[in-house]
């Protein structure tokens, strides 16, 4: 697994060498060059030096520029090479994700925090109150709604793929079940 201080580390030596070089060159496409350069050269480095993953798959957005870089194999039965549109399961690293797409939409002034999670859900959805108090999106981010980690009627038939089988309306009924058991706001 890897690690978050290797990913800043990585970030921070990408970010340096990624200024030394665009010091030293000129053009867009030497920049672009010397950028998946490194990307794969820390690529390979976290595979096969500090043994961190069986294969990595990273990309750098500059504007209108992407560059990827894969290096590595897959963990996978076929054991494939990875590319830019290798599929990964994220796991808990989607509510960062998501936690920073609530801010940019904060911003851009799409949403307010403050707003409560009913005003985006069907109105038969009735989601439950805490401390008499509506659910915000905050709330939601901060961990502090209230709802319990796991809803009650999650039953995954497959332990490898634990959410394939968890359906947009079973999350809502969990949500609009009185019992739906609240907790105290810093519970989650």
């Amino acid at each position: 697994m890897l690690h978050r201080r290797s990913v800043l580390l990585g970030a921070l030596a990408l970010s340096l060498r990624t200024g030394q070089a665009q010091a030293q060159t000129s053009s867009e496409e030497d920049i672009a060059a010397v950028l998946k350069e490194t990307l794969d050269a820390l690529l390979k480095e976290r595979v096969d030096v500090g043994r961190e993953s069986t294969g990595l798959v990273a990309a750098v957005l500059d504007g209108r520029r992407r560059i990827d870089a894969a290096y590595g194999r897959s963990d996978s039965a076929d054991n494939r090479a990875l590319d830019a549109d290798t599929v990964f399961e994220i796991g808990s690293i989607t509510k960062v994700f998501t936690a920073l797409l609530l801010a940019d939409m904060i911003v851009r002034g799409e949403v307010a925090a403050d707003d409560p999670v009913a005003k985006f859900l069907p109105e038969n959805v009735k989601v439950p109150y805490f401390e008499s108090k509506p659910i915000t999106l905050l709330d939601l981010a901060t961990y502090t709604s209230g709802l319990p980690r796991m809803p009650a009627n999650f039953a995954p038939r497959n332990a490898s793929n634990p959410y394939a089988d968890y359906s947009v309306e079973q999350l809502y009924d969990f949500v609009s079940e009185p019992q739906a058991a609240l907790q105290s706001r810093h519970a989650l």
